[in-house]
């Protein structure tokens, strides 16, 4: 069985950049599934049927993700997992839609991860693909994403701003555990 470790942090926190490093490195990654969604569809502003089907795109898209990531190494880091779907769902919509609650009656969160790894923040940067419009915001959204995760049981291992992506990979392969 694969060990999947997530790397989660708010908004331009750099886990793109951390799981590309990681990918260089040899290890298996799957890319965020929610930024590829919003290119695709584009911006949804404050429509509620753009941003609930954004997000059941997004949910069941990370669902089959995850479900089909195969490692040779007996691990594969994901750039956010189905938890931060849920919690931004929530706090996007206020209530997760009918299709999300069904399919996720059948996954145990508590259990579907062996590691959750938060980056500290770096400099914000507006980029026209995210929904936050500030660090402010970002912030609010990613302490959400952290009250998700905790209340499925998982502890989160902070990662701090060290001064690259290999650094940060390098901290977090160094903390895996008992997976190597």
């Amino acid at each position: 069985m694969a060990s999947k470790q997530v790397i989660i942090g708010r908004s331009h926190s750099g886990k793109s950049s951390v799981v590309e490093e990681l990918k260089n490195i040899g290890y298996n990654t799957l890319e965020e599934t929610a930024t590829q969604v919003l290119k695709e569809k584009g911006p949804h502003g404050n429509d509620k049927e753009k941003i609930k089907d954004a997000q059941e795109t997004m949910f069941f898209r990370q669902l089959n993700n995850e479900n089909c990531s195969v490692t040779k190494n007996g691990i594969v880091f994901l750039d956010r997992s189905l938890i931060d779907v849920i919690a931004y769902t929530e706090l996007l919509l206020g209530f997760l839609p009918e299709s999300i609650k069904q399919a996720s009656s059948n996954v145990r969160f508590s259990s579907r991860y062996d590691g959750v790894f938060g980056l500290e923040g770096l400099p914000f940067v507006k980029d026209g693909v995210r929904i936050e419009n500030d660090k402010k915001e970002a912030q609010l959204i990613y302490d959400n994403v952290l009250a998700k995760y905790r209340q499925f049981g998982y502890s989160i291992i902070n990662v701090p701003a060290l001064s690259s992506a290999k650094e940060r990979a390098s901290f977090i392969i160094d903390n895996i555990g008992g997976w190597l």
